[in-house]
């Protein structure tokens, strides 16, 4: 592998999952199946552990679409803006790691700038007046002038419904443009912050990232279940202009101060949705696990989560005991502190990183290893941030409003404690 082939600018990296020790072969696609009630149902994207590498490159549009028409049959299959680092054996699987891992495993991607890019709307309104299902390739068209900032608008592209169309309420699809001069990940993020900043449908920032997976395979129709876009649903759409022209990246201006968010009764609504997903006894560890992440990441590191965990108990106590009993809840109570502690602690890592990042002479290059395990708690906290980022606050129900008397089970310690 030839260094110029890793950073070349119109490469990509696929990755192929493979099946890993005790671990299946896991999918890169959705499954879509209906139940025995006829509600249908959506399988989430499998976890990948291992991946073949394989290297390709986008010199133009046709490039583009024959590979991405090609991976849509390939439900093992998914894309990276990253590339390999360099020395690394393509011949042997690997794990998609930005970042060495906590256990010693070296990092296997690094960011490179690409001349490429991708929009991901999960957002979009209906469309009036064109029937996706029949003509899906004009509904893009029709979307890509409505939804799409001022700079990519009349530029060709690769568009494809995404694998929930037609599953949810809003319309879910995604374009692959080229862009006239390579852009590394960090600064294509910045961009699309700021489209985003400035109104209209969010895109999801997610997808500059080096190392997160671009879904490409349609989903896998099980049960009955009909695919909505039996006619294809990855087409070129050919404008006035071949490429887009990025505006330059608004610095804001240093030494500013940083705003620090304090708990004042009200829930975040996206934990607000995870705990109404926990009262349906739909699942419990990973919606509180979650729940808490996003508690960290809207108030900080150093505001007490305990109305959270009491909360969560209080679902537990209803709906949980009777499902897995009570063994299940008092575990979860001295988990969940525990859980809070650690990611606070991270939280403060990603700090340590974002300043150390903001005064590069403060930065310990004599400890590349440290540094490396910063940056990475400070991408973790980057996607936690996400998850409340222009999201309302929803008030705080009453009856977590207040610690209830007696609430927790006998001899059981308070949190924190």
């Amino acid at each position: 592998m030839d260094a110029n082939d890793i950073a070349d600018p119109s490469g990509l990296t696929v990755l192929e999952a493979v099946a890993s020790g005790y671990r299946d072969r896991p999918m890169m696609a959705k499954a879509i199946s209906r139940d025995r009630d006829g509600a249908i149902h959506i399988a989430a994207y499998g976890s990948g552990y291992q991946y073949n590498f394989h290297l390709r490159r986008w010199a133009d549009l046709a490039a583009m679409m024959t590979t991405l028409q090609g991976l849509e049959r390939r439900p093992y299959h998914c894309l990276v803006r990253g590339a390999p680092v360099d020395g690394l054996d393509l011949s042997l699987p690997h794990r998609r790691l930005i970042y060495p891992a906590e256990d010693g495993t070296d990092a296997t991607l690094q960011d490179v700038p690409r001349i490429w890019c991708a929009l991901d709307f999960d957002k979009s309104r209906p469309l009036a007046g064109v029937d996706w299902h029949s003509d899906p390739q004009r509904a893009l068209e029709l979307l890509l002038e409505r939804d799409v900032p001022e700079c990519f608008r009349n530029v060709d592209c690769v568009a494809s419904f995404t694998s929930s169309q037609g599953f949810k309420e809003e319309m879910r699809w995604r374009a692959f443009f080229l862009v006239d001069q390579p852009i590394g990940g960090k600064p294509l993020k910045a961009i699309l912050e700021q489209f985003n900043k400035a109104g209209g449908v969010e895109i999801d920032l997610a997808l500059a990232g080096a190392g997160q997976p671009h879904y490409t395979a349609s989903p896998i129709f099980r049960n009955g279940v009909e695919d909505p876009l039996p006619d294809g649903r990855v087409f070129v759409i050919e404008r006035s202009r071949r490429r887009v022209v990025l505006p330059a990246i608004v610095t804001p201006p240093a030494g500013g101060p940083t705003a620090v968010r304090r708990f004042t009764g009200k829930f975040p609504a996206p934990i607000i949705a995870l705990l109404d997903k926990m009262k349906r006894g739909e699942s419990f560890h990973q919606e509180w696990t979650s729940a808490i992440a996003i508690w960290i990441a809207a108030f900080g590191p150093d505001v007490d989560p305990l109305p959270l965990i009491l909360a969560i108990d209080d679902i537990l106590r209803d709906v949980a005991v009777p499902l897995r009993g009570q063994r299940y809840r008092d575990q979860a109570w001295r988990q969940m502190p525990v859980f809070a502690v650690q990611l606070a602690n991270r939280e403060r890592l990603a700090i340590a990183a974002d300043k150390a990042v903001a005064n590069p002479p403060n930065i310990d290059w004599d400890n590349p290893e440290k540094f490396a395990m910063l940056l990475k708690c400070s991408q973790e906290e980057t996607a936690r941030q996400q998850a409340t980022a222009a999201m309302p606050d929803t008030p705080v129900p009453k009856k977590f409003s207040e610690p209830r008397r007696n609430s927790r089970p006998r001899n059981r310690p308070r949190p924190g404690r």
